[in-house]
Formats: C-alpha cells, sequence, structure tokens
C-alpha cells in the first residue's frame, strides 16, 4: 500500500513553472510543468492542429509567466509559426525535459 499511498500523494505537490531564458532575446519566461491531464490535453492540440502548425501550437501552450498563465494564444500561432525554429524548439527541450522521470525525493522538492 506504501507504493500506491506515495504515488497518489504526487498529485498533492505543486508543479511550479520553469524559469526560462530565451538564448535569442535573453527575455525572461517560464515553461509549464504538466499534469497528466494536462500533457494529454497538451498532446490532443498539438496533434490537430493546422497543418504544418503543431509546433507552434505545443510553444504557445508551454510558455507561461511565473503563475503557469500562457503568454501566447491561440491568436498568436501564425506569428509564432514565422519565428526562428531555434527559439521555439529551445523551450520545447526544456519542455520536454521536465518530463523525465523524477525520483518522489525530487517532486517533494519542487
Amino acid at each position: 500500500m506504501a507504493f500506491k499511498d506515495k504515488i497518489l500523494a504526487l498529485s498533492s505537490v505543486a508543479l511550479t513553472p520553469i524559469a526560462y531564458t530565451d538564448k535569442t532575446t535573453g527575455e525572461k519566461a517560464f515553461i509549464k510543468r504538466m499534469t497528466l491531464s494536462e500533457r494529454e490535453a497538451y498532446s490532443n492540440a498539438v496533434l490537430n492542429a493546422p497543418k504544418g502548425k503543431s509546433n507552434a501550437v505545443g510553444f504557445s501552450h508551454i510558455v507561461v509567466d511565473q503563475n503557469g498563465n500562457r503568454i501566447f494564444d491561440d491568436n498568436d500561432i501564425d506569428a509564432i509559426g514565422n519565428l526562428p525554429d531555434n527559439v521555439v524548439f529551445d523551450a520545447l527541450e526544456v519542455f520536454n525535459k521536465a518530463a523525465q522521470p523524477t525520483s518522489i525525493e525530487q517532486a517533494e522538492k519542487n
């Protein structure tokens, strides 16, 4: 029973956004950390994005303010699509690394 209790206790751990500095501009923002349900909604948004816009949609969902609120919305997708790819991919890399498995001790620290 300890395994189940410890795993389910992780649902009460606050997922604070990760501080992020854009390498191109030096501007600071945050990268969203997600629950499993949020990650699935994110995946669905990316999969259902208009043709050629999946990375722009993904970027718009992960770059947030310190409170976890999106900075970019759906109206910004075309403009994001015109950004240099490294701007988008650098942020997505941080997002994907944040999804790597963590130990309970690491999760409790966050």
